[in-house]
């Protein structure tokens, strides 16, 4: 295969997602670069760690997931500055890609491949590296500064929240509508439509990210008012939570697939007791396959013995029926 047979098999998704990793990883690599002073080695450790497991430890609902990355990074923001967490962000997504491909069947993932595992990796990288850049300049324009509170100076309660509600808004709003746009245009050129999948999960995102980010500060005052051992204990009982919360999602997952195949099955199963129209049958299938998985392009191929032709009655592209010529049996891919 030449170059340009390989440029062309790169899908517009998977341009967009290694282009916008690397400007991740440029615009990370600068913030780190101009960092003056570092937190110890063994505080970035635990920070990158504790990323590195939320990114695998979300919590499932149906087609997607929510994970606690919109916790760490914006806590590793206002405790350590934008410089480490740029860092942390990069290190920690990455390790936690590495992860699901090392060991895909413990975190019930399919085997993506080592190419699919990189531009997933630089889509996340994309996502959570590029929300922290605008999350940090809007909250550095607003006058935030980090830390937010002097270490060790038991400024847990009182933090002067009439100074810092402003720049702490507009570090959320940036973090989650850089991440989000950037997420929806993935979604875009994909072919999938953004405006279903926010109709559909934006109570699941709001609950499940949008509030718990609040928590960020709290972690990140944790982090400057106890010794770093504490914050490490405090931060595998955080693990440990997720660790419960992720598996509970999966069966609750699970059941809910279970019961929709098992409703589906009854729809197939009334339509075919009542209808005798093949027609009719074909398409209660189509409906319900549609349900249960992206299905967009979809075809039911039926085979006559008699003539050892293939004909497909029933044929759907991008979601529009379209009609398949008949063709001998052994010829094409079906």
């Amino acid at each position: 295969m030449n170059t340009t047979a390989r440029l062309h098999s790169i899908k517009p998704d998977e341009l967009a997602a290694i282009l916008l990793g690397l400007a991740a990883l440029v615009g990370c690599a600068a913030a780190a670069a101009a960092t003056p002073m570092w937190p110890p080695a063994w505080a970035l450790l635990v920070w990158t760690i504790t990323l590195t497991a939320s990114i695998n430890l979300g919590i499932v609902f149906e087609s997607s997931d929510a994970n606690f990355a919109s916790v760490i990074i914006p806590a590793a923001l206002l405790a350590l500055g934008v410089g480490p967490a740029a860092l942390i962000t990069v290190i920690g997504v990455t390790a936690g890609e590495m992860v699901r491909l090392i060991f895909p069947r413990t975190f019930e993932h399919r085997w993506r491949g080592v190419r699919a595992s990189v531009v997933t990796g630089c889509a996340n990288i994309s996502m959570h590296g590029l929300s922290l850049i605008a999350a940090a300049a809007l909250y550095g324009a607003l006058g935030g500064t980090t830390p937010i509170v002097q270490p060790q100076a038991g400024q847990w309660i009182f933090i002067d929240f009439g100074t810092v509600f402003w720049p702490l808004l507009g570090l959320f709003v940036a973090y989650f509508v850089a991440n989000y746009f950037i997420f929806g245009l993935y979604l875009y050129l994909e072919g999938k439509p953004v405006r279903e999948y926010a109709r559909l999960h934006w109570r699941d995102i709001a609950a499940l990210e949008v509030v718990p980010s609040l928590f960020s500060l709290l972690l990140a005052s944790t982090y400057l008012n106890v010794p770093l051992a504490i914050f490490a204990s405090v931060c595998v009982f955080i693990v440990a939570g997720m660790v419960i919360t992720h598996n509970l999602s999966r069966a609750r997952a699970r059941l809910q697939r279970r019961l929709s195949e098992l409703k589906s099955l009854s729809v197939v199963g009334q339509a075919v007791a009542g209808s005798l129209e093949l027609p009719d049958v074909l398409e209660a299938i189509y409906r319900q396959t549609r349900q249960l998985m992206d299905a967009r392009y979809f075809y039911i191929a039926l085979y006559q013995a008699d003539d050892q032709m293939l004909v497909f009655p029933l044929a759907y592209e991008n979601d529009v029926r379209v009609r398949y010529d008949s063709r001998r049996y052994g010829t094409g891919i079906t």
